[in-house]
């Protein structure tokens, strides 16, 4: 992704990223170095080596201090959530509310737990990252791109017992490439045959609510004459009109088998697909 790239070769000299970039060369003596050069093998300070790990972690603690690369409420919530991620939903309040609306408020609770859990992930991630591009850059002069999950993401979750697909993207995310991973995500999560809802099955489906609401199936196919502007004689008992009324409950049969087949696929249950008469 040429974004990844772009963004990752400015790293060095963001505005919240740059101080540490001059700290760190002020502190330990470091020469500015290109990819062309000899990279640094050895740092010092006063004289003593120093382990590059403790070098990198020094880094990384600067990093994790700059709270500037993240809008301030958006810095303020995270770091409020760290408090609570893992742990049990304890209010005294919890007891004057009824049971049913207690272990709703503990399941919302959770799920607003396991969301955050994977947002601070990524955060953490993310400083981890740009200490790790910093280290590379004072020691080799060398930039690497950025990961693709720091500027988009496309990741499967369960709520409620339901798969689903969340996509997340920032302003500089090309909208094709996210587009492109959230398919790919969908075909590994989901079936690879995606039937295609078309506006006869839309309009169908009126017809399948009416028999989920036990409305007597002659009921349903006037219903499906009337809407349709179907031209009955006159006299209900002539062959004509059977042969009309037969017709069309033949064809708005085969529309909602079609249809409940599709929906059977769409939602993966075939508990709730009733047989046509």
């Amino acid at each position: 992704m040429q974004e990844s790239k772009l963004l990752g070769t400015l790293i060095p000299s963001s505005p919240d990223f740059l101080p540490i970039v001059n700290e760190m060369r002020r502190k330990y003596q470091l020469p500015e170095v290109s990819p062309d050069d000899d990279p640094i093998t050895e740092v010092f300070l006063d004289g003593e080596p120093v382990a590059l790990e403790d070098f990198r972690k020094q880094i990384k603690n600067l990093v994790e201090d700059t709270t500037d690369h993240l809008p301030p409420d958006m810095s303020k919530i995270f770091t409020q959530a760290r408090t609570f991620l893992g742990k049990p939903l304890d209010a005294p309040w919890l007891d004057l509310i009824p049971e049913k609306d207690r272990e709703a408020i503990k399941e919302f609770y959770k799920l607003t737990q396991s969301m955050g859990e994977f947002i601070v992930n990524i955060l953490d991630q993310f400083d981890s990252g740009i200490a790790n591009m910093l280290y590379v850059y004072l020691l080799t002069g060398e930039t690497d791109e950025l990961p693709k999950d720091w500027i988009s993401k496309v990741f499967p979750m369960s709520s409620g017992g339901e798969r689903m697909i969340i996509a997340m993207a920032s302003q500089v995310v090309d909208p094709e490439y996210i587009v492109q991973e959230f398919r790919k995500q969908c075909a590994k999560e989901f079936t690879i045959h995606h039937p295609k809802v078309t506006p006869l099955m839309v309009s169908t489906a009126y017809y399948m609510r009416l028999q989920r609401q036990a409305k007597p199936w002659n009921h349903i196919v006037e219903e499906y004459i009337e809407r349709n502007h179907i031209q009955l004689p006159m006299q209900r008992n002539s062959q004509r009109y059977a042969e009309i009324w037969r017709r069309c409950e033949q064809r708005l049969k085969k529309r909602m088998q079609r249809c409940e087949t599709v929906l059977s696929l769409l939602v993966e249950d075939k508990k709730t697909t009733k047989n046509v008469p």
